[in-house]
């Protein structure tokens, strides 16, 4: 087994660790059969599955294990044999290139951003269209957004990631900040803020909001103002724009007002352990924030670890005067098949049990309490009752949020847009160069992809 692979496999209902002797030998395999009947049963196709394997990835990747583990129980007609690379972006591709590929493949946006124009992934539609089970309609619509390239589906999806405006009640109230009156807008937001920083001689130690903190990802603050930074009927960049320099402008601000060497520190210090995902120690936590605005997996973590904590979370504040202004940037997790896999049949299988399914869905959005992708999961009893904030942001926010951009250099763009935040608030260029340069180099692969 390579160094960069965690395998499992599938024994009589029970994981083998990645350790053992059954998954060394090599790529785990179920070995177990239907219950037999008076005739011999028939034997089973094997399906390749592929997901994401680390080595902290407790509890979502023995989650997802499990219910594939009672997928391969249930299924007469299918067995599993589930690879988990650490590596997996890169092993998708160079396994593809080289003609082989899993059936079955769980990935997120970026790769939706990339694969269907590489064909490292098959379309959907042929399954979709013969499957009167899977009810496409039940998806909610940006969902179908993300997952359609040139109008055909490239994945399918068990829950969404909109963007949470976090907010420690205690912490606001500490500063005399009335936590049920917060304005709705991001230039009213931060003019209430400031008594909830606090500085020593040298550094911040506590914030009370930062757009930038904890992810520096400026398009969600574009979608926020109403801004488009590509416009897909003419194939350009246009993430120079008026608004989008406006926005910039806007979060260089903060750098000016509380020191972008001191926020700088105060990132290095708190961002060492995922700012709390999973762990009970978190600036989130312990009131050093006082608000933040991220996916809202956060609030999972906050729920098991952080249950001491008086949280509130809302929608994200919009720019005021933006007639067209959305909350945030959506993305999602997917689950793929590969261009050359050898079962397509069974790896939909595989899909349809891991996304259309609630009893499959409910246990993966519980983790992280992410919206489901799916209307009728996401309103059902069983999810509410655990998280029941998001009817909130199924109604009323997922219709207003900004599907991401799906084409060929749209994760560059994204990560060109997020370097030149850092490099303005810096101070090591003008808002205005960086975006021009931003749209040179996002633009220049564009063109490059379409001429290849």
């Amino acid at each position: 087994m390579g160094s960069k692979t965690m395998r499992r496999t599938v024994l009589g209902g029970a994981l083998v660790g990645a350790g053992s002797t059954a998954a060394a030998c090599g790529t785990g395999a179920a070995t177990g059969a239907p219950a037999s009947g008076s005739a011999p049963a028939k034997e089973r196709q094997t399906v390749e599955v592929w997901f994401l394997g680390t080595a902290d990835d407790d509890p979502w990747g023995t989650t997802v294990a499990r219910l594939l583990n009672d997928f391969d129980k249930t299924s007469r007609e299918y067995k599993l044999t589930i690879t988990r690379p650490t590596d997996l972006p890169t092993k998708v591709a160079v396994s593809v290139a080289a003609g082989v590929g899993p059936d079955a493949l769980r990935q997120g946006t970026a790769q939706m951003q990339s694969y269907p124009m590489a064909g490292i992934v098959a379309p959907l539609d042929p399954f979709i269209k013969g499957d009167k089970s899977f009810q496409p309609d039940d998806v909610y619509p940006g969902i179908k957004d993300l997952s359609t390239y040139q109008d055909k589906t490239y994945g399918v999806s068990e829950t969404m990631i909109p963007q949470g405006f976090f907010i420690n009640r205690d912490r606001v109230k500490q500063a005399g900040v009335d936590p049920d009156r917060l304005p709705a807008t991001l230039q009213d937001l931060e003019q209430v803020v400031p008594p909830l920083f606090e500085k020593d001689a040298t550094s911040l130690r506590k914030v009370g909001w930062v757009p930038w903190i904890p992810v520096a990802s400026p398009i969600h603050y574009l979608a926020a103002a109403g801004a488009e930074w590509y416009d897909p009927k003419a194939d350009k960049v246009v993430a120079n724009s008026p608004t989008c320099v406006q926005i910039f402008e806007w979060l260089k601000s903060y750098a000016g007002r509380y020191g972008a060497d001191q926020i700088t520190d105060f990132i290095a210090r708190n961002s060492t352990n995922n700012w709390g995902r999973w762990t009970t120690s978190s600036a989130m936590y312990d009131g050093s924030m006082a608000m933040y605005n991220n996916g809202l997996w956060l609030y999972g973590s906050i729920k098991q670890y952080a249950p001491q904590v008086n949280f509130q979370l809302q929608a994200m504040p919009l720019w005021k005067g933006a007639a067209s202004g959305r909350a945030g940037v959506l993305n999602a997790n997917f689950w793929y098949i590969t261009a050359p896999a050898k079962n397509s049949a069974g790896g939909w299988e595989v899909l349809k049990w891991i996304t259309a399914r609630k009893e499959s869905v409910i246990p993966l959005a519980q983790l992280d309490t992410l919206v489901p992708s799916r209307k009728s999961i996401a309103a059902s009893k069983e999810f509410l009752d655990f998280a029941p904030w998001t009817k909130l942001f199924a109604e009323q926010v997922v219709p207003k949020v900004k599907p991401d951009y799906i084409f060929a250099s749209a994760a560059l763009l994204n990560t060109q847009l997020t370097n030149a935040l850092t490099a303005v608030y810096l101070g090591k260029v003008g808002t205005k160069d960086a975006l021009d340069e931003v749209v040179r180099v996002v633009q220049s692969d564009v063109d490059q992809k379409k001429r290849s």
